[in-house]
């Protein structure tokens, strides 16, 4: 049966990541070759191991070279990767549709309750659309907590999830910068017809601007 003490030091686990001592490894640093550091692997696991020379194209950083190649491969699946990033997606497919459906009960509270003077039923309706909102809230949280448990890697299952939130952000704020400029664009298209058709008012009356024709105008 393998030891899993390298030099009385576990080589992987809990009581490794607790070891104050021994550096966690930094893929964009340059160790002293065989530096003892432990790795933190794409499932969160710590494995032991020693900083390697690093290859001609790393621009002089140092490599990991794990003490147990196996627990590192484990630890480190490519094929696990790929999964925990499909159900970081899926989460997030999840939220999303949650999210709709939330606006969608606050749009029906809003127009139910609008135009009722009497603050009991008022508050009758609303507490009734917040319970709705709870109950259809619990399969979607059921529906994270699989992702997740199903998902090797959490690391980057949530790391997916986060990234795929701020790309929605970003795009919602792109969006809205577009519609801005197309907005500022419009207005000031305006305001030149606008200065046009005054200075055409001008010409008309020799510099003596009626204000009934102006009103009149239409700028659009």
């Amino acid at each position: 049966m393998q030891s899993n003490l390298h030099n009385g030091i576990p080589k992987s686990g809990i009581e490794l990541k607790n070891i104050s001592d021994i550096e966690t490894f930094d893929s964009s640093k340059k160790y002293e070759e065989g530096t003892m550091v432990k790795f933190k692997s794409l499932d969160g696991e710590y494995i032991l191991g020693e900083a390697d020379k690093s290859a001609p194209c790393a621009e002089g950083v140092s490599a990991f070279k794990a003490y147990d190649k196996s627990s590192y491969k484990d630890h480190n699946s490519p094929g696990d990767a790929i999964k925990s990033i499909g159900y970081g997606a899926l989460d997030f497919v999840n939220t999303l549709l949650d999210s709709i459906s939330d606006l969608g009960i606050d749009a029906c509270k809003y127009v139910t309750t609008r135009g009722i003077i009497n603050e009991s039923i008022n508050n009758k309706i609303s507490n009734f659309f917040d319970c709705v909102k709870e109950i259809k809230g619990k399969p979607s949280d059921l529906l994270h907590e699989h992702f997740k448990n199903e998902s090797p890697h959490k690391e980057t299952f949530d790391a997916t999830k986060i990234g795929l939130d701020i790309l929605t952000l970003l795009d919602r704020g792109i969006g809205a910068a577009s519609y801005l400029g197309k907005l500022s664009k419009i207005k000031k298209l305006n305001c030149n017809r606008l200065a046009i058709k005054v200075n055409e008012a001008r010409g008309e009356y020799n510099g003596t601007i009626d204000l009934i024709k102006l009103i009149r105008v239409n700028i659009f």
